[in-house]
């Protein structure tokens, strides 16, 4: 049996080899790295009646009632599923929130088995702490280029041609505005927090270029950005996308509307809700008649495959909301863009401006600079 120190474990973050994680589900659920499975020693229940036995009793009498709860059934479940983990992650290791007495039980379980698996000193606790302080430190941060511009002029789809970039939304689970949940269940805090430090870490040390991310504000839906990272990307030089405001129609009725994967149910239950979050600031009437733009263009669609009405409210969701609360911004902040344009000319703009920096390959295999 071994254990696995920080520069060890940091090089399994950086490859994205899966760890096993043996901590309760309502643990995991807290709080997890990427590509961690959970497989527990201890099931929910069986975790808080462990825990409240060592308040009362101390650990020796936990450890007694842990090995009772866990009866040959149930023990050879355990190692089984993680035997399995093992043969399908054989360069892994295992963890729990401590690095204490349960991944020290299912080391054994596995030696029992023949099987020498790592476990990492420390624990979760001690990779949590180690990726926060790694959030904290300016220095840790590649170069940012900030890519900004209007709701739905096509950010985060041109982002994303570039194997270079941080992809804050993706890791968040939403796309930043009332209107992004995608409908799936977003990471915790801590989750989020994991995850775009392991992604830092992987961009820095693949990359010497610029990386390309996309403005946000402080919050992506539930998930804050750390502080240090809004600093960095506050400091960093920045570039405007533009698009004109037929493309940003187009944009957005293909994002939330033709092309969503979700029953129309599910996509006018998304809409208004959407847009009851916001109604203070949209106001009674326009709240009102956004509503009913919305429930009508999307009857309009299902029974004549119109929509005309639905891109009229979204027009008027960007002229009238959006864009004024973007214009407000970049005036109060006096921020000014290196280059704005069109995805094609801000893409040129790219490669002629940075032919010095180191060439990375996006995923077509064509060489760009920023990427």
């Amino acid at each position: 049996m071994f254990l696995l120190d920080e520069a060890q474990w940091r090089t399994l973050l950086l490859k994205d080899i899966p760890l096993l994680d043996v901590r309760a589900p309502i643990e995991f659920r807290k709080g997890s790295f990427p590509f961690s499975v959970n497989l527990p020693l201890l099931d929910n229940e069986q975790r808080e009646k462990v825990g409240k036995c060592y308040k009362e009793r101390g650990q020796q009498a936990a450890i007694v009632l842990g090995y009772q709860l866990a009866t040959p059934a149930i023990k050879q479940t355990r190692i089984n599923s993680w035997l399995q983990f093992i043969q399908q992650n054989p360069h892994g290791a295992l963890y729990c929130a401590r690095g204490g007495l349960r991944s020290t039980i299912t080391q054994q379980w596995l030696a029992e088995s023949g099987i020498d698996y790592p476990r990492i000193v420390g624990g979760y606790k001690t990779l949590r702490s180690c990726l926060l302080t790694y959030l904290e430190r300016e220095d840790n941060y590649p170069s940012f280029i900030v890519l900004s511009g209007l709701s739905c002029v096509g950010k985060t789809l041109f982002l994303r041609q570039f194997s270079a970039h941080l992809d804050l939304e993706g890791i968040a689970k939403h796309r930043g505005s009332a209107f992004g949940t995608l409908n799936v269940e977003q990471p915790s805090q801590a989750s989020f927090e994991n995850a775009l430090a392991v992604n830092l870490m992987q961009l820095k040390e693949k990359y010497r270029c610029p990386i390309l991310v996309e403005d946000e504000s402080h919050l992506i839906g539930r998930c804050a950005l750390p502080k240090t990272l809004q600093r960095v990307m506050w400091q960093s030089s920045y570039i405007e996308l533009t698009a004109s405001i037929e493309e940003r129609i187009d944009n957005a009725f293909q994002d939330y509307i033709e092309n969503s994967p979700y029953p129309m149910e599910l996509v006018v239950q998304h809409l208004m809700s959407a847009l009851t979050r916001i109604k203070s600031r949209l106001g009674g009437m326009r709240y009102s008649l956004f509503s009913k733009m919305v429930k009508e263009g999307v009857a309009k669609l299902q029974r004549v495959n119109d929509g005309s009405l639905l891109r009229c409210v979204i027009k008027l969701m960007l002229t009238e909301y959006y864009d004024p609360m973007y214009y407000y911004h970049q005036q109060k902040y006096k921020r000014k863009p290196l280059f704005q344009g069109s995805a094609g000319e801000v893409r040129d703009w790219l490669m002629t401006h940075l032919q010095k920096e180191p060439r990375a390959l996006n995923s077509s295999g064509k060489e760009l600079h920023i990427v």
